[in-house]
């Protein structure tokens, strides 16, 4: 089930993942934001779901760590309660293959609309989802739609802007989510965010 990886790739990536992540989810606001430029015909617009922007990100993760033998996947079911948005797994057989490492990053995903957006940090990634010894890292990401081609037709600008009103720009939310996630990590469980600029110009 698992693709071998050499051990010393897994610690590279794994124990400092979120800067590796972080250069993954750049790649892809960039790749998104270029292919929104083209379709700008239309006057207003309104977002994908969350289960949409999931897949998406699912897809831009599966082109960049599949040739590192790295699985990425949707829906997984942690316990009998809770299924996670997506995860990423991979392992590493060394000492004669008679030792296998295992590493885990539990990515949890939120556009500006959803009404615990400010809570699920810690309430659901953290406390739920991370409670479990084998997997301790964790990645809020919010997918940040707020823009002016927002369709105000769609009751969930209204809810965004409600949401958002600590942190009306994008530089504030990602100051904002960073601060929190840095509140709420412990030295052997850790969460990190990311704010995925989505919004159209």
């Amino acid at each position: 089930m698992w693709s071998k990886v050499k051990s010393g790739v897994l610690k590279k990536l794994f124990l400092t993942f979120i800067n590796p992540l972080y250069k993954v989810f750049q790649n892809l606001e960039a790749t998104i934001n270029n292919q929104q430029n083209e379709i700008l015909k239309e006057d207003l617009f309104t977002p994908k779901d969350e289960h949409d922007l999931s897949s998406c990100v699912k897809r831009y993760l599966d082109d960049e760590l599949k040739p590192l033998g790295i699985i990425v996947s949707r829906e997984v079911e942690i316990n009998r309660k809770d299924y996670v948005d997506l995860r990423i797994d991979c392992t590493s057989q060394y000492g004669n293959y008679q030792t296998i490492e295992t590493f885990s990053v539990i990515i949890e995903v939120k556009g500006t609309w959803n009404k615990e957006l400010n809570s699920s940090m810690k309430e659901q990634l953290f406390d739920r989802y991370l409670s479990d010894i084998s997997c301790q890292h964790g990645v809020y990401l919010v997918g940040w739609f707020n823009c002016d081609k927002w369709s105000k037709q769609d009751y969930r600008k209204l809810d965004a802007q409600r949401y958002t009103k600590n942190f009306s720009t994008l530089e504030a939310a990602k100051n904002y989510f960073e601060i929190e996630a840095k509140k709420i990590s412990q030295p052997n469980k850790k969460v990190k965010s990311f704010v995925l600029n989505v919004s159209l110009p």
